[in-house]
């Protein structure tokens, strides 16, 4: 489970950085507010719009709280991003916190023509690396906000809320069936069925809906996403644990009790620039 919370955030962390270039919609932008138009057709555009911001900063809360054995445990990631699109940069914090200790590591990312590197800073040690185009790319389109949001049906206005001093509409959604793989590694929810009698359909359909919020600014950005992992993951559980439960029975009344995922935005097309330190790009690679 841990590696598939790290999975999770690399993949937020890296790149929340959402830059591809679309086609504007044939409806003017501007004419779309929730007054005047359906849940879908705000989200299609709030998706538009995000394709085209040119800088963020952002926040990414990574919340799990599981028990066993009449006792809980439990771990929060808070990943602070600013990104740049043009020259593209991205600055990363993150912090890891658990009973026993809080670790944070510093890590950016640039362009520079073809050759894009990472550097990350872990205990007071610089490392570089250089990402390949596909690498990048696979950053990009696996970690881009937008898959979530294109992902989402059942929407519907719930309410309006301010966040971070904004007032916002808030529309709650699902992401439902294979659609779920958009939220996490296909790969690892696949393989809690690879010694059983399941097929991948059935296992989708036992995970069900996932619930998620989004709250859209005045302007039509998304300036918050919500996501509700906790059901999903209880699901994977339940199904994978049963390969382990003769040998590890102190698995059988496990239960995850909270797994959310927040991303907030704020400061976007005006993010605080910054430089990448001398010591990261000199770094041994």
């Amino acid at each position: 489970m841990k590696k598939f919370l790290k999975k999770i955030m690399e993949v937020i962390v890296v790149v929340c950085m959402i830059f591809s270039a679309t086609a504007c919609s044939k409806q003017e932008m501007s004419n779309i507010t929730p007054e005047n138009a359906t849940p879908e057709e705000v989200i299609k555009v709030a998706v538009q719009k995000m394709e085209k911001v040119n800088s963020f900063e952002s926040e990414t809360v990574l919340d799990e709280q599981m028990s066993m054995n009449g006792e809980s445990d439990g771990s929060k990631m808070i990943v602070n991003t600013v990104s740049f699109r043009n020259p593209m940069k991205t600055k990363i914090e993150m912090i890891t916190e658990n009973r026993e200790e809080i670790q944070t590591t510093e890590m950016y990312i640039d362009k520079v023509e073809d050759s894009a590197k990472l550097y990350s800073n872990a205990g007071g040690r610089w490392y570089q690396r250089t990402l390949t185009e596909e690498e990048l790319q696979g950053f990009l389109s696996e970690g881009d906000v937008t898959q979530y949001l294109g992902a989402v049906t059942k929407l519907e206005n719930v309410a309006t809320e301010q966040v971070n001093g904004k007032n916002t509409t808030k529309y709650s959604g699902m992401i439902v069936g294979e659609d779920i793989k958009k939220i996490g590694d296909g790969e690892m929810l696949e393989g809690a069925i690879a010694y059983t009698d399941m097929t991948e359909q059935e296992l989708y359909e036992q995970i069900g809906d996932v619930p998620v919020f989004i709250y859209i600014d005045e302007q039509g950005y998304p300036i918050k996403f919500e996501i509700d992992l906790k059901n999903m993951m209880q699901t994977v559980w339940d199904i994978s644990r049963q390969d382990i439960l003769s040998e590890y029975e102190i698995f059988n009344d496990m239960t995850i009790d909270t797994m959310t995922m927040t991303l907030t935005y704020q400061n976007i097309n005006n993010a605080t620039d910054f430089e990448i330190p001398e010591e990261a790009k000199e770094a041994t690679e």
